[in-house]
């Protein structure tokens, strides 16, 4: 192999992007018709997504991280937009900014999940080289030490492509540590350099831990230890005291799951358990549902801190720390919202919306689609600030807690983008271009039944590239885990509406919550066991990527269950 690319550049003189070049972009993404303010100026709105594109370009070289921030602030808002080719395009150069590569380099479109420690057999179909040139696969790493991905010091490794029969080359690769690599194919001679944009070509590899035998056990600490269930037995311990209502009687707390782990790990041979409801609540109990009897675990008042109740910060420390102790591994569950009655985030990160009395107020927690649940409130997904927030939360879980894996709650909405309300007016108040452009304030209009979006799951470039978001967060989770020494970390992710084959090119391991549909359908009498082998055989196959794991699930929230690796 051979290291290349990883010189300093020397700084050039490059203009910061002003105030005045933020405002024109933002007017020009935001541009209306005139005379019909409702609607958008196309042509205008395209202009300014390529000056922005262009920005990008420029910025992602790295001699100004300060104005690099800027435009992909500008780019998450915009890949909210009304207009299908503005945000879709805004979501591409996400991907090329977010990337470890060149930003002319080819998009990662083939995806792959390996094991830590594999190696791993790249061929492709190429054409016959040109004399004097020869084919190389180019391997890039992310950079721990910064904060984004730019062309300064690039880590890149060329290895020499071997070409077996004609027109099959190939080579090999050892995957060492947790991560996520992009790899392309290039053409190079000792004067010129050209990128191969054959399919299969340019992709992007997540090196996760092995999950063969992994067994993990989901507790709700409310009632850990004080069911039948647990106590094997009906001499005294009550029941199951947490039902869909919101009805809890707390009882259980972080303490008693530390007295346990031994006996769970005899028992039911569990490699990690995954906590459910541990960060601190509200005390908006009904908001949750008029007869309970406890604040949701749902809606948090913030991701870092534990809830008091159940033992705080202390005692989830203690318990990591037996867990390491015995080999069991601790993750912990990541709601997307916060309470709506929460001040770790300023009041302008909402998402607001118009009531039946033409009010504007918060809107409610949605995944976007068909759900809202009234004591949580809906974060603004096109502000660059929630996903850093988002990020940092989980960060700051591992750097002071040592957990070895998160659940993402609604993984598969998120970011959650509802359509923008366009009106420029707000109680006789002009609104700015880039209040719209962030689309702060939203409408509730259904359409085919379901709530309104306009985010990634709404563009053409959701069937070539991962995610931007979690993309994102899975990058920031490796610098994390690798400051802190872990060779360990799982994001297991909630997932429905098909959504697992996005979700898997970041890295995310999906638990099969349509198996535990399709039982629940055979049980009833309204499908059989046939839609598991079209399931398995055919569906998943076609659309996941290369090398992944689904994890199964035996149960639903606020029930222990058992996830075992499929």
């Amino acid at each position: 192999t051979e290291e290349r690319y990883l010189e300093e550049l020397p700084a050039a003189a490059v203009e910061k992007f002003s105030e005045k070049t933020k405002n024109e972009l933002v007017t020009k993404l935001n541009c209306r018709i005139a005379g019909d303010e409702l609607n958008f100026d196309y042509d205008i709105n395209i202009e300014g997504m390529k000056e922005l594109e262009n920005y990008a370009k420029e910025y992602k070289k790295g001699h100004d991280t300060g104005s690099l921030r800027e435009i992909i602030k500008l780019l998450v808002s915009a890949s909210g937009h009304d207009i299908h080719e503005i945000r879709n395009r805004a979501n591409m150069v996400l991907d090329r900014v977010l990337s470890p590569k060149e930003f002319d380099a080819p998009l990662a479109t083939r995806f792959i999940n390996l094991s830590i420690k594999d190696e791993y057999n790249f061929t492709f179909q190429l054409p016959e080289t040109e004399q004097g040139k020869g084919y190389f696969l180019r391997i890039y790493k992310n950079d721990i030490k910064k904060d984004y991905q730019t062309e300064i010091g690039i880590k890149a490794e060329e290895i020499p492509l071997t070409e077996g029969k004609p027109g099959n080359f190939s080579a090999k690769y050892k995957f060492n540590e947790y991560g996520h690599c992009d790899f392309c194919v290039v053409s190079r001679s000792d004067r010129s350099m050209a990128w191969i944009t054959e399919p299969g070509t340019s992709g992007r590899v997540n090196i996760l831990p092995d999950l063969q035998g992994e067994i993990i056990l989901e507790v709700f600490v409310d009632i850990h230890g004080h069911t039948k269930v647990y106590w094997r037995d009906n001499d005294g311990h009550p029941g199951l005291v947490y039902n869909e209502n919101g009805e809890v009687i707390r009882l259980g707390n972080l303490i008693d799951i530390t007295h346990h782990l031994e006996d769970l790990k005899e028992r039911y041979c569990v490699s990690s358990i995954y906590l459910l409801g541990v960060q601190q609540r509200g005390s908006n109990r009904e908001d949750w549902a008029p007869e309970a009897t406890s604040p949701s675990p749902f809606s948090p008042m913030s991701l870092t801190k534990i809830e008091p109740s159940i033992g705080g910060d202390e005692a989830l420390k203690k318990l990591i720390a037996r867990a390491h102790m015995l080999d069991i591994k601790v993750i912990v569950d990541i709601i997307p919202h916060l309470n709506r009655r929460n001040t770790e985030l300023p009041e302008e990160y909402a998402v607001k919306t118009y009531d039946f009395n033409g009010n504007l107020v918060d809107r409610s927690s949605t995944d976007g689609r068909y759900g809202t649940w009234d004591d949580g409130k809906l974060l603004n997904y096109r502000l660059l600030e929630i996903w850093e927030w988002l990020s940092d939360s989980i960060s700051t879980l591992i750097d002071e807690f040592d957990i070895d894996g998160i659940r993402f709650d609604s993984a598969h909405a998120v970011p959650i983008m509802m359509k923008k309300n366009n009106y420029t007016f707000s109680f006789h108040q002009k609104r700015t271009d880039l209040d719209m452009l962030n689309g702060t304030i939203i409408v509730n209009d259904r359409e085919y039944g379901h709530f309104m979006t306009t985010g990634f799951y709404d563009c053409e470039c959701r069937e070539k590239i991962a995610v931007p978001l979690h993309y994102f967060l899975m990058l920031n989770i490796e610098k994390s885990i690798k400051r802190k020494n872990k060779s360990f970390f799982l994001n297991i992710a909630e997932c429905f509406w098909g959504h697992e084959k996005y979700l898997t090119r970041t890295g995310l391991v999906p638990y099969n919550a349509s198996l535990f549909k399709i039982c629940e359908n055979i049980m009833h009498g309204t499908s059989d066991v046939r839609e598991i082998y079209h399931l398995y055989d055919n569906y998943y196959p076609s659309v996941l990527p290369e090398g992944t794991e689904l994890l199964g699930i035996l149960g639903n929230h606020g029930r222990s269950y058992h996830i075992i690796p499929q």
